[in-house]
């Protein structure tokens, strides 16, 4: 059943109803929720997708012994070559891409515009600790297992960051949403 103009013209006419205290202060938190996205909603949200994301990259890694792509697929030898800086770079970007990749699809358009803002304190914990857990959990005796200097650790981390943090901003950059 729809509005007739009767119906209108009886809205119009009665009396303005405000509604109770408590209705608007809710309303206002969801509107203020919805609309800035927390930082820790936002991380929370980065590491459950990072949680996914991180793991299916590793998949390409050799150095942890999965070789899903193949014994000929080795990313670590072609990049290698070039120093621990092109290896770093390189490893810090692919690590992290997929997982920016998956922010950008699954971030409403708000925790984008937040994320953007935040970014670098969103995404330096989670790379960080990314990248403390894989040296951790790292395979001494891998076949790319030798020492990894400071130079290698600090563009990794770099890299991750500013990859996952930029591919939350591109959209703002290059005007797509």
């Amino acid at each position: 059943m729809s509005p007739t103009n009767d119906d209108f013209k009886t809205l119009l006419e009665s009396a303005p109803t405000v509604p109770p205290q408590i209705i608007g202060d809710e309303l206002s938190a969801i509107v203020r929720r919805d609309l800035e996205p927390g930082y820790l909603r936002l991380l929370a949200k980065v590491v459950a997708l990072h949680a996914i994301a991180g793991t299916a990259s590793l998949m390409i890694c050799p150095q942890f012994g999965v070789r899903p792509l193949g014994e000929g697929f080795d990313p670590l030898a072609f990049l290698s070559p070039y120093g621990d800086l092109v290896c770093g770079l390189g490893c810090g970007v692919a690590f992290s891409l997929l997982t920016a990749l998956a922010a950008l699809v699954f971030f409403t358009r708000d925790e984008r515009r937040v994320g953007s803002r935040l970014g670098l304190w969103i995404f330096t914990p989670v790379m960080a600790l990314s990248w403390a857990l894989l040296m951790w959990a790292g395979r001494p005796e891998g076949e790319h297992s030798h020492p990894l200097s400071p130079l290698f650790h600090a563009t990794w981390i770099l890299a991750a960051v500013l990859t996952a943090w930029g591919s939350i901003r591109l959209p703002r950059w290059v005007k797509l949403g």
